[in-house]
């Protein structure tokens, strides 16, 4: 997905409030993206909902924040 930098920016800001608020790693986002993808149950506890709440409060897919991750290099 291509986003302007300012939307870009407001959703990255959104990902990381949601992140420490929830105390989850980038790992676990990754890993709850994927099990989202995959239907795994593959993930470590809480992975899945830390991934469906940054779905539901940003609007974005699973492979949208996966490449947000991949963009940000985490």
């Amino acid at each position: 997905a291509n986003f302007d930098d300012d939307i870009d920016n407001d959703i990255w800001n959104t990902i990381k409030q949601i992140r420490t608020k929830k105390s989850q790693s980038w790992t676990q986002l990754r890993e709850g993206c994927n099990a989202i993808l995959t239907g795994s149950y593959n993930c470590r506890s809480g992975a899945k909902s830390f991934a469906n709440v940054v779905i539901r409060d940003t609007g974005l897919s699973a492979r949208d924040i996966l490449e947000m991750l991949d963009n940000k290099g985490l």
